[in-house]
């Protein structure tokens, strides 16, 4: 009901008008309402003026409330968010003015408790009791706004190591579609992010080597998640990259997210100790030693290329194979195995021994392999091929001995020229008086006696010979020689000499060539060894004489000293006694025999050895007792044409002479015998004791001097330099050098071209006559 006054013009009420309005629907109509509000999910009020003037029960407990008292009449702007409250009373004052503004909108209210609250808002203009007010629909998003503000904070992290990470990350979709991209793939491809995005990574420089299955699919077994791949830099180098390739979903889609890390320097790296392997296998092929290597088992895990060739099998085959398979042939190890002891004791082992598979000779070395604790985790085998090597020791050994030999040959031969020298003077005065005292006395016990000494003085001659012979001292006949024409010519000989017990056999090439030679001196050299080949079988028994043309090559019997070249070998062998091996080193020894006091003078050996080593040859000697004796000789072979000097011993009758001959010689008693020796022959003689003494009597002689016929050491002035002077001024003259040693003439002479010849004592009437003779007419 309403009640409305009716007043007169006084405003005095004068009648009451009661108005009964029949609202049961009306209120039907409100409790529906109700219902409805307080049912709603939502919260809802209703603002006017300012003021809340109606509101729900969610209203009140959205803001912390449960007493409407608390909530009804207050402003609304007391429980908004001081931040957003001028936002809100502006849209409030415009929508009531009947502006448009948009219903839906955020905002937030202060809880009771303090915590803020966050709206979702629907507000439209409304009326309440008949006056304009703003009705609103409130949703409490927090919630939402919880999980939108992480997300948000989740984005920044995700940007954030995403942007920051030093890998490049891309996603792309199945079709290969960039979907994202990182500050790193900006930087490396040299563009910016919004370029990058969109496009396919085919498009960009990203170079996917990956199975197409990847581009469209998920992976699938077998897919490889992590492959090698590259991309092209923005200054256009290649850079090789690791992608790690994920299946992922982004933003609601089937993705795929790759992260790409530079391997660069891991290439790099790799290729280094690639580098290093290939190196270290060439190093570990190229070793000439068999290296194998094993475990604890004696399992071979490692072979080099040696030690293949050396065993005969293919790495494949090697690595099937036990150690001792390899080296010993057996199917265990045996008692004295290298590897066992070196796992036994961890201590390293060498041992050489001979393999008969091989027919060689083996220095083994067995090495314990640590690991890098210091754990025995295995052994090394490095096996070398010392056969050579024990040759190559046992050739020094021959060397050593033939060294300390030719010191004492040598040594010995010295003392043997000096005792020669000596010898040579003494025997020069003996000989050659005796021989002019012979010439003049008649027959009689007195010429026997003296005869006598003269032989006597011969015989000396001839030990004196073999004493230079061996000391390499006298003065040689060198010719061309077939060496199998000299044996030849004295077979009959040589049968008489050994007797009828011994058998003779000879072997000659006839295509042996020429040798360079004193067949005076090779005959003495296979007279010497017969003889001693006769003496070695008193009872009887064979000697075998051959003679060979070898070749040596590079390499053969260089332990003798000998070129390569061909040569003619003289081999002598008897069935005799032999000769110990104790023995064998002195045999050449001058004065050493085996025969009985009195029986052999200890030379011919000796002798042999020194005529074969002034004739640049060498001899060797195999003799094992009761097996005989082989001595082989070796001369070097000349082309044929090659001519021999002609002998200085004239064979024709040397006529008187009347040229002037300077006859210098430091020895008073040699210097008379000359001078008598010559004298009567018709020359003219002059004498002088000295080289100073000579140049005197050339400087002031006023006739013509034919030859100079002196000694080569000399106080004051040797020979030579004596030689040398004296041709200044008269150039046409003619020298005969003297000497009783040959090594001291020569170290004067030099072999220089001396033009002259050199005449060795002792020299009889006969030597004398003739080679002045030979050279003045020459």
């Amino acid at each position: 009901s309403r009640v409305f006054p009716l007043l007169d013009a006084e405003n005095v009420v004068r009648e009451i008008v009661i108005v009964h309005e029949d609202i049961t629907l009306h209120k039907k109509s409100e409790e529906r309402f109700d219902v409805f509000v307080e049912n709603a999910n939502e919260a809802i009020l209703v603002v006017q003026d300012g003021r809340l003037k109606f509101f729900n029960q969610n209203a009140l407990e959205i803001a912390g409330y449960s007493a409407p008292g608390d909530f009804a009449g207050r402003f609304f702007e007391d429980f908004v968010h001081p931040d957003d409250r001028p936002e809100l009373s502006e849209r409030h004052r415009r929508r009531m003015r009947g502006e448009s503004v948009p219903s839906f909108y955020q905002a937030r209210i202060i809880h009771k408790d303090g915590h803020v609250v966050w709206l979702q808002i629907n507000a439209i203009r409304s009326e309440w009791q008949g006056r304009p007010s703003s009705l609103a629909f409130l949703y409490d998003i927090s919630p939402q706004k919880a999980a939108e503000q992480e997300l948000a904070h989740s984005e920044v992290r995700f940007r954030t190591l995403f942007d920051s990470a030093g890998d490049s990350i891309f996603i792309h979709d199945e079709r290969g579609c960039i979907l994202e991209a990182n500050r790193s793939v900006c930087e490396h491809l040299g563009c910016q992010r919004e370029q990058i995005i969109g496009r396919n990574v085919m498009d960009i420089g990203i170079r996917r080597e990956v199975p197409a299955v990847t581009l469209d699919k998920a992976p699938v077994p077998g897919w490889p998640g992590v492959i090698e791949s590259s991309y092209i830099r923005r200054d256009g180098v290649v850079v090789p990259v690791e992608i790690n390739v994920s299946p992922i979903e982004f933003n609601g889609r089937p993705a795929f997210l790759n992260v790409c890390r530079d391997i660069t320097e891991r290439k790099h790296v790799q290729s280094l100790l690639a580098q290093a392997r290939d190196d270290w296998e060439m190093t570990f092929d190229s070793i000439d030693q068999a290296i194998t290597v094993h475990d604890m088992n004696f399992q071979v895990i490692r072979a080099n290329k040696a030690a293949a060739e050396l065993f005969g099998f293919q790495w494949e085959e090697i690595a099937q194979k036990k150690c001792y398979h390899l080296l010993h042939g057996t199917d265990f190890p045996p008692a004295d195995c290298p590897c066992s002891q070196v796992m036994q004791t961890g201590v390293t082992v060498d041992l050489e021994r001979f393999d008969a598979r091989f027919g060689k000779s083996f220095h083994f070395k067995a090495l314990p392999r640590f690991s890098r604790q210091g754990d025995l985790i295995g052994t090394i085998h490095v096996i070398s091929d010392i056969t050579a090597k024990k040759a190559a020791d046992e050739e020094q050994r021959v060397l050593q001995a033939q060294f300390i030999q030719a010191q004492k040959m040598e040594s010995i031969g010295r003392l043997a020229g000096c005792v020669a020298h000596d010898f040579n003077n003494l025997l020069t005065v003996i000989l050659g008086n005796t021989g002019l005292v012979l010439e003049d006395l008649p027959p009689g016990a007195s010429r026997d006696d003296l005869l006598q000494v003269h032989e006597a003085g011969n015989r000396a001659v001839e030990l004196v010979r073999q004493l230079l012979a061996f000391s390499r001292k006298q003065v040689l006949d060198i010719r061309p020689v077939d060496v199998g024409r000299v044996v030849a010519d004295m077979s009959k000989m040589l049968s008489r000499m050994i007797g009828e017990e011994i058998e003779l056999a000879l072997k000659i090439d006839p295509n042996i060539g020429n040798i360079m030679a004193d067949p005076g001196q090779l005959e003495q050299v296979l007279m010497n060894l017969a003889v001693n080949a006769r003496d070695a079988m008193p009872c009887g028994g064979n000697l075998i004489i051959e003679v060979v043309r070898i070749c040596i090559g590079d390499g053969e019997l260089n332990g003798n000293g000998l070129l390569p070249g061909n040569y003619a070998m003289l081999l002598v062998r008897d069935t005799g006694s032999g000769i110990p091996d104790e023995m064998q080193s002195r045999i050449f020894e001058p004065f050493f025999t085996t025969k009985e006091t009195g029986k052999g003078t200890g030379l011919g050996l000796a002798t042999v050895y020194g005529i074969v080593k002034q004739h640049q040859g060498m001899i060797s000697v195999h003799s094992e007792p009761g097996q005989g004796t082989t001595f082989k000789v070796y001369f070097p072979v000349v082309r044929n044409e090659i001519v021999g000097d002609i002998p200085m011993e004239a064979t024709e009758k040397s006529r008187p002479g009347t040229e002037t001959v300077l006859v210098v010689e430091d020895q008073e008693d040699i210097r008379r015998l000359v001078v008598r020796l010559l004298k009567p022959l018709g020359y003219t003689l002059l004498e002088a004791a000295d080289g100073v003494e000579a140049l005197k009597l050339s400087r002031h002689y006023p006739g013509r001097i034919d030859l100079l016929l002196t000694d080569v050491i000399m106080p004051k002035m040797n020979g030579k330099i004596l030689q040398d002077r004296i041709r200044a001024s008269r150039p046409d003259i003619k020298t005969i050098f003297m000497t009783g040693n040959l090594d001291e003439a020569m170290a004067v002479l030099n072999d220089e071209e001396t033009g002259a010849s050199l005449l060795q004592k002792p020299m009889g009437l006969k030597r004398l006559v003739k080679t002045v003779r030979v050279v003045l007419d020459g």
